[in-house]
């Protein structure tokens, strides 16, 4: 099923159509589908759509040099269809547990191991982060 992307305006010095959008639901095409004329014929391809909002522009890039498209003739659009998903959707892996996992975080619950510090924190003073100071130590 086609739908009406606008009618034709005029052709850019490069070669390229300018058609003057109809929108009838306030969408518009995705860039890169193909345009036909009333014939079924290929025009070529949605490069663009400029121009104001609230009434935009399309440009199409002609497939070929030898196509030829009057002002006022009608342009359509085959609308993308929706992809399908192949294959098996794959069941999500379990997280994987660390070494010693309910026993270290009961130990941890517990307040026991505060000898070490944990990641990111200084021995001294806590908190940790910051910059690196160097040799001398905290300033």
């Amino acid at each position: 099923m086609l739908k009406r992307l606008g009618t034709v305006l005029h052709t850019t010095p490069n070669g390229y159509i300018v058609a003057k959008l109809e929108r009838e639901d306030d969408s518009v095409p995705p860039l890169n589908t193909a345009v036909y004329d009333e014939d079924m014929n290929r025009v070529g391809i949605l490069l663009d759509i400029i121009g104001p909002v609230a009434s935009p522009y399309a440009v199409v890039k002609p497939s070929s040099r030898e196509v030829r498209v009057g002002e006022g003739t009608r342009l359509y659009y085959r609308p993308p269809t929706p992809r399908r998903r192949r294959g098996r959707r794959q069941a999500r892996k379990p997280p994987r547990q660390r070494k010693g996992g309910k026993q270290r975080t009961e130990a941890r619950r517990q307040g026991a191991g505060r000898g070490q510090p944990r990641r990111g924190e200084r021995r001294r003073g806590g908190g940790g982060g910051g910059r690196p100071r160097g040799r001398r130590g905290k300033r």
